[in-house]
């Protein structure tokens, strides 16, 4: 049986490095871009949570973007990039705004535009098209999810026929018997929400470069002697031509067990078209579980061909502990664009890396911050002949579904001068 892997597979960083380095970044003053924290949900990404409602998973009421502090009419709209905008300012001088995540989308007709994960209904299910990627939701949960990567490369359609499943020692997933949910399909701005049994959750959130799936468990489950662990197994269609692949192994018919990030490739060419990384399981924070890295859950997963039969657990003693907070949430995704960041604990400045980024509270107490690896290179240099004037690096923050996102962003103003550019990298605690 694995045991959990987050303490061995995180890369740790003392306060004392991260101080230093955001001081380098303060009296950095010469450079070409600034790419933002590793948040999940950032600026233009941020869903306003339903502050209303008692439920840790409560559904976003709407999606909402940043609100800048400049006159929309000032934008200079030839100066949108994926991550950056800028306005004209009073003064003559131009502020440019660089974002963690995405704030454009290339539309059908080549120009930039603002990134909208509000989901839409449409008359054959829902939808999300004002994005890097195309999400369509289908009006039966057993139908699953299309996301459309590349418009050239046939949709992704994940979480086909869910289930929830206890697994053996062996990976053999078994039928856990529930009953069937009373409640409807519900949205709540870049969130949907299938219920598939009593207790338990199908929600599904859209993001500018990942789709999260959740699996919400409600309380804590009577499980059998045998179960070693519990989850939901489903199904997930490849494009024709790509492979699931282990690291450089691709994945078939054989049972595989691991807790490391998957890719979806192509078969000939090798080239990436999504990722699905480490499951995360999100609980509610409690004082057992101070200071403790999030958990991560274990994949199983069977190749049949294009068809993928994967099965997202967490280990049956963990999850039955008496410390155990509910509900809690599996969390696998799909994931379109890297990024490089993760998490600092407040109490002690341990630092680590993974695929989420979040800024994590409980009532008044904050565990977690996010840190980012910030590269400025000629990919986003600033305008030829520009310097830069003035430095702010900005916090946003939001109360989110399933966790506290926190957000950031850098606003470089610059001056229309010569001057000398340079690349460099450094690490950030937000």
């Amino acid at each position: 049986m694995l045991g959990n892997k987050n303490t061995n597979k995180k890369t740790v960083m003392g306060g004392v490095g991260i101080a230093l380095l955001l001081c380098a970044l303060m009296v950095g003053m010469t450079m070409t871009n600034l790419v933002q924290t590793d948040a999940p949900q950032v600026e233009s990404d941020l869903a306003v949570a339903n502050e209303d409602s008692d439920d840790y998973f409560a559904l976003p009421d709407v999606y909402e973007p940043a609100q800048y502090e400049y006159d929309e009419t000032s934008e200079l709209e030839g100066m949108r990039t994926m991550k950056q905008k800028a306005f004209r300012l009073d003064d003559g001088s131009t502020a440019l705004i660089t974002a963690q995540e995405p704030l454009h989308y290339i539309d059908s007709i080549g120009s930039w535009e603002p990134i909208d994960l509000n989901i839409i209904a449409t008359a054959n299910g829902w939808e999300v098209k004002e994005n890097l990627f195309e999400v369509s939701f289908s009006p039966e949960v057993q139908n699953g999810v299309a996301v459309m990567v590349n418009p050239n490369v046939d949709p992704i359609i994940t979480g086909i026929n869910p289930d929830i499943v206890t697994v053996d020692e062996f990976g053999m997933p078994m039928a856990f018997m529930t009953s069937p949910s009373m409640d409807a399909i519900s949205v709540g701005g870049n969130v949907i929400r299938y219920p598939i049994a009593e207790g338990f959750d199908m929600d599904y959130t859209v993001q500018s470069t990942q789709l999260k799936q959740n699996l919400v468990i409600r309380e804590r489950p009577v499980l059998e002697e045998s179960a070693a662990y519990f989850g939901v197994v489903e199904q997930m269609r490849l494009p024709s031509g790509y492979g699931l692949y282990l690291g450089d192994d691709l994945l078939s018919e054989e049972i595989t067990q691991t807790q490391d990030e998957l890719t979806i490739r192509n078969l000939e060419t090798g080239e990436v078209l999504a990722t699905v990384p480490e499951p995360v399981v999100h609980e509610a924070a409690s004082e057992a579980t101070f200071g403790e890295e999030p958990y991560i859950a274990t994949y199983f997963i069977q190749v049949y061909g294009e068809m993928v039969v994967l099965t997202t657990a967490v280990e049956a003693d963990w999850l039955m502990e008496d410390e155990r907070q509910f509900p809690l949430a599996i969390d696998p995704a799909i994931n379109v664009m890297r990024n490089t960041g993760g998490d600092c604990y407040v109490y002690t400045g341990r630092c680590y890396t993974s695929t989420y980024g979040d800024y994590q509270r409980n009532y008044n107490r904050i565990y977690y911050v996010p840190w980012s690896k910030l590269t400025f290179t000629s990919a986003n240099a600033l305008p030829t002949g520009a310097t830069v004037d003035k430095i702010e690096w900005k916090q946003y923050y939001s109360y989110g579904y399933d966790y506290t996102s926190s957000g950031s962003n850098m606003k470089i103003t610059v001056m229309e001068d010569c001057g000398q550019q340079a690349s460099r990298q450094y690490l950030i605690a937000s």
